[in-house]
């Protein structure tokens, strides 16, 4: 299926696809690629595989900003850039287009798009819950080294649970202060998240699918497709 620039742009502010009905996500790429103003170049479909195939071995591309934990970070039909006419644009001049299977197991930190998806049940307590996760379940744990004046070194852990963790989420998002370093480190590579069976995120306006299996290749895009989504056979992710 192709997506043309007119649709592109009726799907702008919408998470979930109209005509699949699935939540597509573009992971975009090539930021480093040196393009001439102007030109357009095709990009292969071995370029395609190879990127595929890094991100499948290892869970994620090396050298990019990992603020979420380990993962594969994709944007939503709002950042996805005309590619056509951009240069590059915040994360490249090619994109990936997949299909999240099974949205149930992801949460929505931000609330404006959790109502889009997730309904009156928005609430990451909410969201916790119809995954069976209980309000008193533990979940961040982390620990330090506390040395008081003159005294010996003492180890102090700190956990939260999951209606302490919601809370503070409820918190950013009245304050709009979603991207900050605290929500990072509470979800960065915890063990929770694979604990808990949590395949993935959508913080800050970008997608975090920290299970792959949770998604599945369906396009491209490149620079000579002039806006139009390159349909490939499924791909399943693993």
């Amino acid at each position: 299926m192709k997506i043309s620039r007119t649709n592109l742009r009726r799907l702008i502010n919408e998470i979930i696809d109209p005509v699949s009905g699935k939540i597509k996500v573009y992971h975009m790429f090539g930021k480093d690629r040196q393009v001439k103003a102007g030109q357009r170049y095709e990009m292969p479909k071995e370029m395609v595989i190879d990127r595929v195939k890094a991100i499948m071995k290892n869970g994620f591309i090396p050298g990019e900003q990992l603020w979420y934990g380990k993962g594969m970070y994709g944007v939503d039909a709002n950042q996805f850039r005309d590619l056509s006419t951009s240069r590059a644009g915040n994360y490249g001049n090619y994109a990936l287009e997949f299909e999240i299977k099974d949205f149930t197991r992801y949460l929505v930190f931000d609330y404006k798009k959790a109502k889009e998806v997730k309904g009156e049940k928005y609430r990451l307590i909410d969201q916790f819950a119809s995954m069976g996760i209980g309000p008193e379940t533990f979940i961040v744990d982390s620990s330090y080294t506390r040395r008081p004046p003159g005294g010996e070194p003492i180890r102090v852990t700190e956990k939260k649970t999951v209606r302490e963790f919601s809370e503070d989420v409820d918190i950013y998002n009245e304050e709009d202060v979603l991207d900050n370093d605290q929500l990072k480190e509470d979800i960065a590579d915890q063990p929770w998240i694979k604990k808990l069976n949590i395949h993935g995120c959508f913080v800050s306006g970008f997608f975090v699918c920290w299970n792959l299996s949770s998604v599945v290749l369906t396009g491209y895009c490149d620079d000579n497709s002039e806006g139009e989504i390159k349909p490939l056979p499924r791909i399943e992710m693993k």
